[in-house]
């Protein structure tokens, strides 16, 4: 069997890269994240330094024999993809919805308040902060370690939550504070709405 992944930002759930793999596609999402590159890795480093993640859905299982044929299949069904190995033929009628991604961005608000990188998690009840760590490293983030428990730091598999989001803000600025690295201003908004 293999599965075929869509990319999306958490800025607005949309479609960004389609892929395929025969193992597990988070282990292939930890791929492109490590060793991307082109508009894929530009793409990741501007939605990091906006303060949104990317994440990874699953799009369809197939067979492993067929998987080329069921990813090109899925790249012609989204416009403006970053893919650069496979040429696309995307007509106009509207991108499928995919319900694992539905799902996500009903579950998690993200730059809460206007401020860059803070996130909520409308399920659990706690936030979580995105640090963008800048261009040079490899990865280009990391999650800020949490308030709720001592012990392993976030990018160690530890806490990322914050029972609410002031301590969730004083961490994001603790961590940028000490950062090479220049930030943009956090986000003008006239209505907060509470979480």
């Amino acid at each position: 069997m293999a599965e075929i992944y869509g990319l999306f930002s958490g800025r607005n759930g949309l479609v960004r890269y389609v892929g395929e793999t025969a193992g597990v596609r988070e282990d292939r999402f930890r791929e492109h994240i490590k060793y991307g590159d082109g508009a894929l890795r530009h793409w990741f480093l501007e939605e990091w330094w906006q303060g949104y993640p990317i994440r990874c859905a699953l799009l369809q299982w197939c067979k492993y024999e067929e998987r080329f044929d069921v990813e090109t299949a899925w790249i012609n069904k989204f416009p403006n993809l970053l893919n650069e190995r496979k040429h696309y033929y995307w007509s106009s009628s509207k991108p499928p919805r995919v319900p694992a991604i539905v799902k996500h961005m009903r579950r998690y608000r993200y730059n809460v308040g206007g401020f860059r990188g803070v996130h909520y998690d409308v399920q659990m009840d706690r936030y979580f902060v995105l640090i963008y760590t800048g261009p040079g490293r490899r990865r280009g983030f990391e999650w800020a370690r949490g308030d709720e428990a001592p012990g392993l730091t976030a990018s160690q598999g530890g806490n990322i939550w914050f029972s609410d989001r002031t301590r969730a803000l004083i961490a994001r600025d603790k961590q940028r504070w000490w950062r090479s690295v220049q930030y943009l201003p956090d986000i003008q908004i006239e209505f907060d709405a509470a979480y």
